[in-house]
């Protein structure tokens, strides 16, 4: 059995493929998913007996005060 590689933690080339899609595309393929795997969902597989919803996450950057960054100096390297 071959070795594994652990992945890379530069995510550049992910976020530039993400960035060319569409919102309307992202949207309607995230409801055609979650419509699919409602309508599949058995009842055993249910979190204390209700549906779980999809939430995709964000980050955003804004400038950093003196005062958060003397709070919470940041890393040299």
């Amino acid at each position: 059995m071959a070795a594994l590689h652990v992945p890379t933690a530069d995510t550049g080339d992910y976020c530039r493929a993400r960035a060319k899609l569409e919102e309307n595309g992202i949207r309607d393929l995230v409801r055609e998913v979650a419509e699919e795997l409602e309508t599949r969902a058995v009842s055993a597989w249910l979190w204390q007996g209700m549906h779980v919803k999809l939430v995709d996450g964000f980050t955003f950057t804004m400038p950093d005060t003196e005062a958060n960054h003397t709070a919470y100096p940041q890393q040299s390297s």
